[in-house]
């Protein structure tokens, strides 16, 4: 007998926008049929600045303030979506200015087993904590794994490196239990992973412009460091087709191509990836696209997964 699990995934950095007038019409194609979705899972990035983390020791206390604005206002919006079900808060947390947002089927909680959770900070700058909050749980004998991600930022020097460190040190991390981070059947990554191009950025705005994402992604480092086997090796993306999801101007669908093109070139920085450590799990994608919304510097990913469980 085969189970499905219906999942959610998506990631948005806010750029520390203000959240008290949420807009989220635009977030997920409207031809998704929620009620079909049994969790939701959403990564968050740049909710708030983290002032002089590494100077003071403690450091000063985070603003929370768009936290549970935005933590509520997603989960309204999903249910507004919904027609003969609904879905409730399954587990949330917070690193920095990242957080970790579940939403669960109404009664499907009870489904689930040794649900854990875990922060990991990889490193500190003056305005953030990098790193990763996970979530982990079984579900009909299979080991299931969440994160919700921000790695280190910018293009120049040895931050590419610095980004497979982070993905090393949250895969190598246990819960609890002593389950390690990267030793589940299904395993999922949601974030702004922070992965660069390798090429001028102009040569991308003209690549993109033309739809030839593949090009793109010819000099996409998440996919070198794939093909070297430094990171991600054994992870899956659904095709992607759509534009890099940064850096835009604020307001617009417009590239901001003036910045400092050694850190801001358009990149797809925002991703969903996922890995099957299991032979009884396969797993089919609905929907791979990038939502439309303006706020921020950064466009929303969004993935759908149907997850399907081969019984004993």
């Amino acid at each position: 007998m085969t189970t499905t699990l219906k999942v959610f995934a998506g990631t948005y950095n806010c750029n520390q926008r203000a959240a008290d007038k949420l807009d989220l019409t635009n977030w997920t194609n409207h031809q998704i049929e929620h009620d079909n979705i049994d969790i939701y899972i959403w990564s968050f990035q740049e909710l708030t600045t983290v002032t002089n983390v590494p100077v003071q020791n403690p450091p000063p206390p985070v603003d929370l303030t768009n936290f549970p604005i935005w933590n509520d206002g997603t989960l309204d919006y999903i249910n507004q979506q919904r027609k003969n079900s609904k879905v409730v808060k399954l587990w949330d947390g917070q690193l920095g200015g990242t957080m970790f947002a579940s939403y669960i089927r109404e009664g499907f909680k009870n489904q689930l087993h040794n649900i854990q959770a875990m922060a990991v900070e990889c490193s500190r700058s003056k305005t953030t904590i990098k790193g990763a909050i996970c979530l982990r749980f079984d579900y009909n004998g299979t080991s299931f794994v969440f994160a919700s991600a921000h790695l280190t930022a910018d293009q120049e020097g040895d931050n590419y490196e610095l980004r497979i460190r982070d993905y090393n040190y949250v895969s190598q991390t246990k819960f609890k239990d002593g389950a390690t981070f990267g030793d589940h059947d299904f395993i999922c990554w949601t974030g702004d992973l922070n992965f660069r191009v390798n090429a001028d950025r102009h040569l991308i705005a003209q690549l993109s412009e033309e739809k030839k994402y593949e090009e793109i992604l010819q000099h996409d480092q998440l996919r070198i460091a794939q093909l070297g086997k430094k990171a991600f090796v054994d992870y899956h993306e659904a095709p992607v087709t759509f534009p890099p999801t940064y850096k835009y101007i604020r307001g617009t669908n417009q590239f901001c191509l003036t910045e400092p093109p050694e850190k801001r070139s358009p990149a797809y920085t925002d991703r969903v990836l996922y890995k099957i450590n299991s032979n009884k799990v396969h797993v089919t994608v609905d929907e791979y696209s990038m939502g439309a919304l303006l706020a921020s510097d950064h466009k929303p990913v969004n993935a759908l997964l149907t997850v399907s469980i081969k019984g004993n």
